[in-house]
């Protein structure tokens, strides 16, 4: 099963634009704003709620979608409750939209939380044109791009290890990257399909999509 998280933060891309069918819509706090002023049908809203217009919850009271109400005073933030429940309810996959957005706090504990439950999962944050997912050790991931795409690689962990990847236009071969280097920064593809390995840490992926040359 699919499950769509629909979070707070700022993206431009309309939340009406986005595909739901056959997928668990869940909005996460104020998330649930945006998702009423575009039509998109709310299965199930979860946090605080400190940052939702109260008519808006008023709204999904009245339309009987169910609201799982957490203390302002709770140690987990909104979208990793959010993530726990689609897990919960059997999500393969998992797309986060509004994940990023004016607080650094937020956006950086939204990744993380995110690339925690990556492992089991198929994690994707999407925000308008850049896409972030998770690479974890012995399991190979593919990505599609074109030479204008801009594709880096962050490592998550202390150090991530045998890190091989095919298709990019600075090649790794079983190298390492440790925690806050940017050598993984900034490549691009020079084929239209390029994988990626490693041995031992978390990887992040960040890909920046871009219009090909006319």
């Amino acid at each position: 099963m699919k499950a769509t998280i629909i979070a707070n933060g700022t993206f431009t891309e309309k939340p009406n634009r986005i595909n739901t069918e056959n997928s668990l819509v869940i909005a996460a706090n104020g998330g649930l704003n945006a998702c009423i002023k575009s039509g998109v049908k709310i299965d199930v809203a979860i946090g605080d709620f400190d940052s939702a217009l109260q008519e808006n919850i008023t709204k999904l009271k009245q339309n009987k979608v169910k609201l799982i109400k957490y203390s302002v005073d709770k140690d987990k933030i909104d979208m990793e409750l959010a993530i726990k429940y689609a897990i919960d309810n059997n999500a393969e996959e998992i797309l986060i939209y509004g994940a990023l957005g004016k607080r650094a706090d937020m956006t950086i504990a939204n990744i993380t939380a995110a690339s925690v439950f990556g492992i089991n999962k198929k994690i994707k944050i999407i925000d308008n044109n850049q896409e972030i997912t998770f690479i974890f050790p012995n399991k190979k991931k593919e990505y599609t791009g074109n030479g204008n795409d801009i594709i880096s690689l962050i490592p998550l962990s202390y150090e991530v290890c045998g890190i091989t990847t095919t298709g990019l236009y600075y090649q790794l071969q079983n190298e390492t990257l440790n925690f806050g280097s940017t050598k993984g920064l900034s490549n691009k593809f020079i084929k239209s399909k390029a994988s990626i390995t490693t041995k031992s840490g978390i990887l992040l992926c960040a890909i920046i999509k871009k219009e090909a040359d006319k």
